[in-house]
């Protein structure tokens, strides 16, 4: 998955002049996660909860301009790729969860910190602290972990917190018990790339109607909006 920190501009065609377009908007599409809050004075932001790891949600910024019946709404972004990459396998002869932190040049990733848990964060941070070795990795007994009810559903969480020269990240995430195989890899260097994007939404009633065919555009991958 990517995140994109890019040179964008929204422009929204008013279909209805002299209707107040100052509010908050969300996804007409639940699963999408992304609120678009236009404000006074020429502020809006836009958060972006897609994808089930809290890493890469982010929330941006900008200013907006009305010219004639067309608002202009820019923000500076910039894509970056993912730098973590986490390759899940099952082990069925393993009563372990097994986990190696390396680089993507195979350099080991020392002292990453990994905790386990039937439950939430707040339960896995609570939970034993796990290192890698100097191979870079961990191996967690499942009968260590920490129970509860969620023991019954064969499911537990997962987080892992790298500190390196290249990189600050942690990851949260939900895994069946079957799951107990990771391989995680660093990029030592991420590649960013500095671009413009342009969507185009029509107003109608409480709907911002995206007219984006291209996927490639981040608004069209955002879709229709709605307001509160």
């Amino acid at each position: 998955m990517k995140y994109f920190s890019v040179i964008l501009t929204l422009l929204i065609t008013l279909s209805l002049c002299g209707q107040d377009f100052i509010g908050t908007y969300t996804s007409v599409d639940s699963a999408r996660y992304i609120d678009l809050n236009i404000f006074a004075k020429n502020k809006f932001s836009i958060s972006d909860f897609r994808g089930n790891n809290s890493s890469y949600w982010q929330t941006y910024d900008g200013s907006w301009l009305i010219i004639n019946d067309t608002i202009s709404l820019t923000l500076k972004f910039f894509s970056r790729d993912n730098p973590v990459d986490e390759m899940v396998f099952q082990d069925t002869t393993s009563e372990n969860i097994f986990f190696n932190f390396k680089y993507d040049d195979g350099e080991p990733i020392e002292n990453v910190q990994v905790y386990c848990a039937y439950g939430s964060r707040k339960e896995c941070e609570e939970s034993k602290q796990y290192k890698s070795d100097d191979k870079g990795n961990v191996s967690i007994p499942k009968m260590n972990l920490v129970h509860n009810t969620r023991a019954i559903e064969n499911k537990y969480s997962l987080l892992y917190k790298i500190n390196s020269p290249y990189i600050n990240f942690e990851s949260i995430g939900g895994y069946t018990t079957k799951e107990n195989k990771f391989i995680i890899t660093v990029k030592k260097k991420v590649e960013e790339r500095h671009f413009t994007n342009v969507g185009r939404f029509i107003l109608k009633g409480q709907k911002l109607i995206s007219i984006e065919n291209n996927q490639e555009n981040i608004f069209a991958q955002f879709g229709d909006f709605i307001r509160r």
